[in-house]
């Protein structure tokens, strides 16, 4: 008895579906008891893997066929609905109503839903239609219960985060949506893992490297020497094949069970909410835009996964970007846009330079004053934070200026945290003075 790509795995009884979605490639599993499945019409049999708990006789395609055309119907159904309008038109127009008003009414109820049966073809007209062409696969074996695993490329996977921060509490919902997908699938298992098939599972063959001295190089006319040399450039410059990977997600492991899922719609999936406890502050950029950021800092439970993510703060929508993976257990921050209640003003106080006495030295001094306003009817916590240059040689020194304490940080962040009352305002000075050979 023949057995094509027979796994090592015995069948489970359990005629369930799953989707294993690796970073470079999407694996759907069937179950099926008479051992019928439909497949995608481009799959070929040696890309298929089945497994049964007995021998297979013999697998094979069969009852080839065309998916009708969704729009193709949509435009036959309202191609046939606009002839009967036009011929009821005429009707309408011919016949001998003494009400005039609703002969008219009557008229302009026909003209309008022509008007628009006739936008929705055009619309219709503009999409291109692929046909899509289904295949069956036949699996001849004694037992029942029999799975196949498959490669499915057309399966679009998008990720997508929901950020909600209200009342102290940051809520954050991963979700992902499959799409595409070539069948329906019931009581479906879905399964991420974070790591890609079929890759980089082996390292490169090791092969030696072989010194050898040189001959005497030969006195050549030009063009021979010319000839060797650009045979010499060619080989130097064959580019190396080298695996290119698409990532489908950076998840970790995930499993999510009995899901049902619907071919070629968008199946969305929640594969994680987790609320966290949060402090609202306000981060103010002296350095660059001087304007104060809503932050919210938090230590999320379990990681989040870098994907596009909407932000909301108090149930009103901020803004939408992508988002970096954030690891479980480690403090972060996520900045919610601008807090129009800090007013920041910035104006310079000085700005010189002096020379030393003997001319070997200049000092050039920059210093800015702040006024920073709470406008709004609730105590603000800022963190403030300016700047001064690095010095990277012993010749150059800098010193910072003005009313602040803190020291610099060794990448020359300087950073103060104050709360302000209702309509208080904070006022300091800040500055550095750089001293260097002329």
């Amino acid at each position: 008895m023949r057995k094509i790509a027979l796994l090592a795995l015995i069948a489970s009884f359990a005629l369930a579906n799953g989707i294993d979605i690796y970073t470079n490639k999407v694996i759907v599993e069937k179950t099926s008891k008479d051992g019928k499945f439909s497949l995608p019409f481009e799959l070929e049999m040696n890309q298929i893997e089945i497994s049964a708990n007995c021998d297979i006789n013999t697998a094979y395609f069969t009852n080839f066929r065309k998916l009708e055309d969704e729009n193709a119907k949509k435009i036959e159904t309202l191609t046939n609905r606009l002839k009967a309008l036009k011929d009821s038109y005429e009707v309408i127009k011919a016949s001998k109503v003494d009400n005039i008003a609703t002969l008219s009414d009557a008229l302009s109820e026909n003209l309008n839903e022509q008007t628009s049966i006739s936008s929705q073809l055009s619309l219709l007209n503009t999409l291109t239609s692929s046909v899509s062409l289904e295949k069956d696969l036949v699996v001849d074996a004694p037992c029942k219960g029999i799975t196949i695993r498959y490669p499915d490329y057309n399966v679009r996977l998008d990720s997508k985060n929901i950020i909600i921060f209200k009342d102290g509490k940051l809520q954050i919902k991963q979700n992902a949506t499959i799409s595409n997908l070539d069948s329906n699938l019931t009581s479906t298992k879905v399964r991420f893992f974070p790591y890609a098939t079929n890759l980089d599972q082996a390292p490169a063959i090791f092969t030696p490297i072989y010194l050898q001295k040189e001959p005497p190089a030969q006195i050549q006319d030009a063009p021979a020497t010319m000839m060797k040399m650009a045979s010499a450039i060619e080989s130097n410059s064959a580019p190396l094949a080298k695996a290119s990977e698409q990532t489908l997600h950076t998840f970790n492991f995930w499993q999510i069970d009995n899901m049902n899922l619907v071919a070629k719609k968008d199946n969305l999936i929640n594969l994680n909410t987790q609320e966290v406890n949060a402090t609202l502050s306000n981060f103010i950029d002296g350095y660059g835009t001087n304007r104060a950021y809503f932050s919210i800092k938090f230590t999320p439970k379990f990681d989040i996964q870098s994907a596009k993510s909407d932000y909301y703060f108090d149930d009103k929508f901020i803004h939408s970007n992508y988002s970096g993976k954030v690891l479980k257990g480690t403090e972060n921050k996520i900045y919610f846009g601008i807090n129009n209640f800090i007013e920041i003003k910035k104006q310079i106080s000085d700005i010189k330079t002096d020379e030393s006495l003997f001319g070997g030295k200049e000092t050039t001094k920059n210093s800015w004053l702040y006024e920073i306003k709470n406008s709004s009817d609730q105590n603000q916590s800022i963190t403030f934070v300016e700047r001064v240059p690095v010095s990277t040689h012993e010749d150059i020194k800098v010193v910072k200026l003005g009313d602040i304490e803190e020291s610099p940080s060794k990448d020359g962040k300087v950073e103060i945290n104050f709360t302000l009352m209702p309509n208080e305002t904070k006022s300091f000075k800040f500055g550095y003075a750089v001293t260097k050979p002329k």
